[in-house]
């Protein structure tokens, strides 16, 4: 599965960031656990499969980070997605565990190949190690 993070002020970003953010964020999630929940109710209850989502630690006590809500709004709403996920499948008399996953920060391409400018400049300048 794919990320993406998008930083800056809110007040200056561009709304086509916080599109792509939340398009591949959280609508890639609800399509791939859509086109894949076939197989899980193919095997039934019981058999052991589980629907792991990906958010993040900074979904965890509902925080966000300045310039950064992009992602945060995204990862905060894969844990709604989870939670729904979880009442719904029960419902459907279709129980199947939904496990939502909070990694920390890691050096990743996502991070790295941000565009310049992006969240790393504007966090580096909220830590006073650049000018702003």
């Amino acid at each position: 599965f794919a990320g993406v993070i998008r930083g800056g002020p809110l007040v200056e970003m561009d709304p086509g960031d916080l599109k792509l953010t939340m398009d591949v964020n959280v609508l890639g999630t609800h399509i791939a656990t859509q086109a894949l929940f076939p197989l899980l109710r193919r095997d039934g209850p019981g058999a052991g499969p589980k629907i792991v989502v990906v958010a993040s630690e900074v979904s965890l006590g509902w925080m966000s980070a300045g310039f950064n809500a992009p992602y945060s709004m995204s990862k905060m709403a894969i844990e709604g997605f989870a939670a729904a996920l979880r009442q719904e499948l029960s419902l459907l008399d279709a129980p199947c565990p939904v496990v939502v996953l909070n990694p920390g920060a890691f050096e990743t391409p996502m991070i790295e190949n941000q565009r310049p400018g992006g969240a790393n400049a504007y966090f580096e300048i909220a830590a006073g190690r650049k000018g702003g």
